[in-house]
């Protein structure tokens, strides 16, 4: 590979030529950084493989630099394009000399002689010879077979011109240099014949055929066989030098020397007796025979769901509605070697379809054209399998109405969907029902009737066809394996090797072939989003792991979703098949290793403890705060927001807290404090103990005191909603506790509060007297805690109302009410109007009590607060059945019970005794 201008243009270094190919290969087109990462490494790129990637591009922007007529690289979104402008590309100019020689064949064939010689002389040595990458060598494989077709086009032009002993030389040594290719043999064979040499004509054939033989175990096409025949038998048309038209430009060929066809095609591959499930996508595919215009049909999903089966299935179900036969080419999409191009398929097809091979036209576009003019009036089914991308599966749709195509395809092909008419049909995983079925019918003696077992057993195999069907053959072969050692084996660390037979590479082998497929740097986010904690994941959450800009994780996360290695979810997140995650996380093991594990996963823990510190924050805006760094980290703008961030996040901030209990005790404490807020309104209250207890292990493990001390606050809020009064106030005189000793007083006037709540509600009422008083000692001045001195006065007002003292409760409601007034503390309000109603209630002035239930109400109407919200109606509903009307104190009730059950809280058994209450009257 060279650049010229004035003079030769200096590339310096292999990587440079490499990644010159790659951008001349695709010219005026974005090349992404991903796909020079490839085509510089193949599949083993350095950590600094984008940096050394932009130090190439320099290097050849100062190669081109003040060159006239060069080249420019210019960057365009996460790629860069080569825009050629005035420069001249060989490979390109080879194409067009091609084609206007192809043009004069007929008319003018010694010009079209010399322009294909003019096309060939651009050539000197293999396509891109000196340039060392896997990943373009297939491209380099199609440029020197399309300089081979030009050249056996020129030289059967030449013979056709009686130049035969100018070319003899020529045609023997090509045949030599290509010895399994019969075109240049046939011309070397026809050129001998016509100088005279027929005996040396037929011992070339000999020594062809044999080589043939004995390399391939196969015999010369009907063509070459027919030439020899024509030269034992002394034919005038061969020895005399009659013309003969080369193969490319004369269509009489493919009528003279290939023998007719009368047998349609039918290659499709054989089905299986097992096929189940499926009736869905079996319906939608049996609507599009019944379209105007032939179906085109995409069926894409997960490495081993059953597509191939699936159209196979279906080919043979409509097969007699296409008399003219039944096509499939493997487009090879997702083998380990490369996928098979649109031009190979295209000739496939039509030598399928009867097109000698010597008559087929050298270049793809006019391979297309032919292709559709063959099937213009036919009624075809072809089955294009395991497509690699839209580029491959386009040039092969014909273009009658009365063909049918089925594609499959790992990856959706959208380009496919926007320039045609086609119909993607996604399968996934069967469900319950259709995985049962399946092991049913492959496992057909009495272990087959354990329908729980075997119901097991497809939930470990995800529901996939694929670990089905090697899960069901297991159990076969091994008519002595129990469905109890099955599920053992697939439950244990080592679940893929389970999935494999022997001379089979299982269900491993399946996914690699989709991860191979993908760029280096998407594996690498795959990778890093297999080994977390986490259930789903977001845009965020994989930028946090992968470490790399939100915009490049959503990228990542649509492609992998595209190519079915994530699921993509209503809510706008994503998950993994379970065993695909298995299979991520063993490719991170071994690629990455257990540093970079840690690394990983702590990036997670760090960002994720900032935003719940955020949360909290919003949440609780004068509680503890957890304390962690949150630079770079979005806030939340206002509660609603941290709620609804919390709800979607809740499962894996607990998962993530208790990954984190061992080697990340601080953070395992940080992430459940900070969900204190969350909890409180919308948790169930078990759950809450349960992550608690293992965050307040985590912090004593490390002597964190602060740590202890929120999540004892905690402990106790949860175990105060479920009425166990002992262990609350243990573990809030432990905060307390904790809090003084390290002189941390104010930080603990939470616990005083709400303690002085559950100690009225049991009725400690001496105790909780106390409690308040040690608390509004130690309420720092200025009221610059507002909400809290709020709760502490509601808590003094209440114990004045259940001490009997109902007109001293009214002042401190009222100056709690009128600390709360105008900052936006609705929750802590709420409250408050509610002890109100009940004073009012007390002192039996029942239009006041209404009003400040009605007005709790009307705070808590826009709050997600499940709690608040059981509590406002609960305290409505006791004063409605109370002083009526009954029918609207029930409904009231009802939606108490509800939210309290929702929460697993104390309050449902007063709702629910209420309501017996109302019906028995």
């Amino acid at each position: 590979m060279e650049a010229l201008g004035d003079e030769r243009v200096p590339l310096r270094g292999r990587r440079t030529r490499t990644a010159l190919a790659a951008f001349l290969l695709d010219a005026d087109r974005v090349v992404p950084i991903s796909q020079l990462v490839d085509a510089l490494w193949d599949d083993s790129p350095p950590p600094t493989s984008t940096r050394q990637v932009q130090h190439c591009i320099s290097l050849l922007r100062q190669a081109f630099q003040g060159r006239r007529d060069q080249p420019k690289i210019v960057t365009e979104g996460t790629g860069y394009r080569l825009s050629l402008e005035g420069s001249t590309l060989d490979s390109r100019e080879f194409v067009r000399l091609a084609a206007q020689a192809r043009s004069l064949t007929e008319r003018d064939p010694a010009r079209a002689v010399d322009l294909m010689r003019t096309a060939l002389e651009l050539w000197r040595g293999p396509a891109l010879a000196d340039v060392s990458s896997s990943r373009l060598a297939h491209r380099a494989t199609y440029f020197d077979e399309q300089r081979l077709v030009v050249w056996e086009e020129c030289l059967a032009l030449e013979l056709h011109l009686g130049r035969h002993e100018t070319v003899i030389s020529e045609v023997i040594a090509l045949s030599a240099a290509h010895p399994m290719r019969e075109r240049p043999a046939e011309l070397a064979m026809t050129a001998l014949g016509r100088c005279g040499r027929r005996a040396e004509a037929l011992a070339f054939y000999q020594g062809f055929r044999s080589h043939l033989v004995d390399e391939m175990g196969i015999d010369p096409g009907a063509r070459l066989q027919a030439l020899h025949q024509s030269l034992l038998r002394g034919d005038d048309g061969v020895s005399r030098g009659a013309p003969a038209r080369p193969a490319a430009s004369a269509t009489a060929v493919a009528t003279t020397v290939a023998p007719s066809q009368t047998q349609a095609p039918a290659e499709l591959p054989a089905g299986i007796s097992t096929f189940t499930g499926r009736a869905g996508a079996l319906e939608v595919l049996d609507r599009l025979l019944n379209s105007a215009h032939g179906p085109v049909v995409n069926i894409n999903g997960i490495a081993g769901a059953g597509k191939t089966t699936l159209a196979v299935h279906w080919a043979h179900q409509i097969a007699e509605l296409f008399p003219d036969g039944l096509l499939y080419v493997n487009l090879r999409g997702h083998d380990p070697g490369p996928a098979l191009d649109s031009t190979a398929a295209l000739s496939q097809l039509l030598r399928s379809l009867g097109v000698p091979a010597a008559a087929l036209p050298g270049h793809p576009d006019e391979l297309a054209g032919r292709f559709r003019t063959v099937t213009a009036a036919k009624r075809l089914l072809i089955l294009l399998d395991d497509a690699a991308d839209d580029a491959q599966v386009l040039p092969l749709l014909p273009g009658s109405p009365g063909c049918a195509v089925i594609i499959t395809s790992r990856g959706e092909l959208p380009g496919l969907t926007a320039r045609t008419d086609s119909t993607p049909i996604t399968l996934g995983p069967f469900d319950n029902d259709e995985s049962v079925s399946l092991l049913k019918l492959l496992v057909s003696d009495e272990r087959g009737a354990d329908e729980d077992r075997l119901r097991r057993l497809s939930e470990l195999c995800g529901g996939l066809p694929v670990a089905l069907r090697l899960t069901g053959e297991r159990l076969r072969r091994r008519p002595k394996l129990s469905l109890d050692l099955a599920i053992d084996e697939l439950t244990g660390p080592d679940r893929l090797d389970h999935m494999r037979l022997p001379g089979d590479p299982g269900v491993r082998a399946t996914f690699d072939a989709s991860y191979r497929a993908q760029p280096v740097w998407l594996r690498g986010l795959w990778r890093s989003m297999a080994i977390s904690p986490l259930d789903t994941f977001t845009v965020h959450s994989a930028a946090a792991l992968a470490d790399v800009p939100a915009g490049e994780a959503r990228s990542g996360l649509e492609q992998l979703a595209a190519s079915h290695l994530l699921e993509s979810l209503e809510s706008g997140r994503y998950r993994f098949h379970e065993l695909l995650r298995i299979y991520a996380a063993e490719r991170h093991t071994e690629e990455d290793g257990a540093e970079a594990e840690q690394l990983t996963v702590d990036r997670l823990l760090d960002w994720l403890a900032a935003k719940v510190d955020g949360a909290h924050r919003t949440l609780r805006p004068e509680h503890p705060v957890i304390d962690v760094d949150r630079t770079g980290v979005e806030r939340f703008a206002d509660a609603r927001t941290a709620l609804e961030w919390i709800d979607a996040e809740a499962v894996n901030i607990t998962r993530c807290s208790r990954h984190a209990a061992e080697l990340r005790p601080r953070r395992c404490w940080q992430l459940a404090a900070g969900m204190h807020g969350w909890l409180a309104v919308r948790g169930n209250r078990r759950d809450w103990i349960t992550l608690y207890r293992t965050a307040l292990d985590a912090a004593r493990r490390a002597g964190d005191l602060r740590g202890q001390r929120l999540i004892q606050h905690g402990l106790a809020v949860a175990y105060s909603s479920l009425d166990q009064f002992a262990k609350a106030r243990t573990s809030f005189r432990i905060a307390i506790s904790i809090a003084g000793a390290t002189g941390q007083t104010q930080d603990a006037l939470w616990s005083y509060a709400i303690l002085t709540g559950l100690e009225l509600e049991n009725g400690r009422y001496d105790d909780a007297a106390q409690t308040v008083a040690d608390a509004l000692r130690n309420v720092p001045p200025s009221g610059r805690l507002p909400q809290l001195e709020a709760t502490l006065l509601r808590h003094q007002g209440n114990l004045f109302l259940h001490t009997g003292r109902l007109d001293a409760a009214i002042a401190p409601l009222h100056q709690a009410r009128t600390l709360l007034t105008g900052i936006g503390a609705d929750l802590c309000r709420s409250y408050v109007e509610i002890a109100l109603g009940q004073v009012h209630e007390a002192r039996h002035e029942l239009d006041l009590a209404r009003r400040h239930y009605l007005q709790a109400l009307r705070l808590v109407h826009t709050r997600n607060d499940n709690r608040l919200i059981a509590t406002a109606r609960l305290r409505m509903g006791a004063f409605l059945s109370r002083h009526g009307p009954a029918e609207e104190a029930r409904e009231h009730l009802l939606i108490a019970a509800e939210k309290s059950r929702l929460l697993d809280d104390t309050q449902t058994a007063e709702a629910q005794r209420l309501l017996e209450s109302l019906d028995a009257r």
